[in-house]
């Protein structure tokens, strides 16, 4: 084996150790101590939410023409560096206008890596000739992010329990390691970019190439759609577990027992998708969004109704690999970051627009009225979509 081919070999470890979020210490916590020590209400959180998906969409795409043009690690190194920032910001946040500083700056280091971890991973597999364990090696990933994530929300219920604001503080370690880390990082070798030196026409034929591809275009308004039900999930999950009266210090494990099931799920998700095919595992994630929040809805007065998060911790990880695989086989490498990046933008613009909507709608309505609302947005769109599928997963059933 070369000494590159050693080296991109190691891209494999370093990815999955980069996967880890940088929130681990304060992920049962970080809602909650937006509400309780920051002072914020609910539609100030999702407000706040709502700038941070603005930031990413005026900042994603050009990031992603970085990527693709330019440098990878590069994109790497400047998304860490604003998560960095954004972090020691949130550890010190004092009032709302200061969470929507760190929200901006948080939002230009996730626009920065999104689309570049993905198509750096994989452009390591090509580059190895081992681009057909994409899905395996993803889940791998993704197994491994959310069993880390998992011991962070045990260890961050008992810290939040004593300290919510110190949780968040101990976050400031996870961007300085992965800083570290992104220096080992080798840059896959690829063919000269045809549009190299002219950034513009590379976005602009890009976009009008994905305009014309009716499947890229319906499972990005697919994923557009699941990932704002995912996005609800995750930043209410404080406010239902206080809802359904389930005590601080058991909302780490309870969020830890979620991402351990899902870790199995994603470890799994190549098996499970091959065993189902494109279209049964579209209808699954649809499903199990949708049925979740009327669960929610409807069950929320008894205590075992804080297991009904469940539905969407179990499957995060199976639709984030779902609707990658299928995007990446169907992208080539020169616009693959871009093209992920118009993923990311569509689900940007959707939050942003939805969340202020919604986060109003809980305060006045009720927060099982938006969940019923969610449940019927789901299901409209996901029978839609999964119609206007049909014959492309037809013709990929692995």
């Amino acid at each position: 084996m070369s000494t590159q081919a050693r080296r991109l070999e190691r891209n494999l470890r370093l990815l999955k150790w980069l996967s880890i979020d940088e929130t681990l210490f304060a992920s049962a916590v970080i809602i909650a101590f937006e509400l309780h020590t920051v002072g914020l209400s609910l539609a100030q959180v999702l407000l706040g939410e709502s700038i941070f998906a603005l930031t990413i969409i005026l900042v994603d795409i050009p990031t992603s023409v970085f990527s693709d043009l330019i440098n990878r690690k590069a994109s790497f190194i400047i998304a860490e560096l604003c998560l960095l920032i954004g972090v020691t910001g949130l550890a010190f946040a004092q009032n709302f206008l200061w969470i929507i500083g760190t929200q901006i700056v948080w939002g230009i280091g996730v626009a920065a890596l999104s689309g570049t971890d993905s198509a750096m991973l994989y452009d390591t597999l090509k580059s190895l000739k081992r681009e057909e364990e994409h899905r395996a090696i993803l889940g791998k990933i993704e197994g491994f992010s959310l069993i880390a994530i998992a011991l962070g929300q045990i260890l961050s219920g008992f810290i939040g329990a004593w300290d919510l604001r110190f949780a968040v503080k101990l976050c400031i370690l996870v961007p300085v390691i992965k800083l570290i880390l992104i220096l080992f990082l080798e840059e896959p070798p690829r063919k000269p970019h045809p549009n190299a030196h002219e950034p513009f026409t590379h976005l602009f034929r890009t976009l009008r190439w994905f305009g014309t591809q009716r499947t890229l275009v319906l499972l990005v308004l697919a994923s557009m759609t699941a990932s704002l039900g995912g996005k609800i999930a995750v930043q209410t999950f404080n406010p239902y577990l206080e809802l359904v009266k389930v005590p601080i210090i058991y909302w780490g494990f309870l969020m830890a027992g979620f991402n351990v099931f899902g870790a199995v799920i994603a470890r799994n998700a190549h098996t499970i998708q091959k065993r189902l095919g494109s279209l049964r595992s579209f209808i699954l994630i649809f499903a199990t969004e949708a049925g979740g929040f009327f669960l929610m809805a409807k069950l929320h007065p008894f205590f075992f109704a804080a297991l009904l998060p469940f539905a969407f911790w179990s499957f995060i990880s199976f639709r984030k690999i779902f609707f990658s695989d299928e995007i990446n086989r169907r992208t080539e490498s020169h616009r693959r970051a871009t093209t992920l990046s118009v993923e990311s933008f569509g689900i940007q613009l959707l939050q942003m627009c939805s969340l202020s909507f919604l986060g109003l709608y809980a305060d006045q309505a009720g927060l099982p009225a938006m969940y019923l609302l969610l449940a019927a947005v789901l299901a409209v769109v996901g029978v839609g979509a999964g119609v206007g599928l049909r014959r492309a997963f037809g013709l990929n059933r692995t």
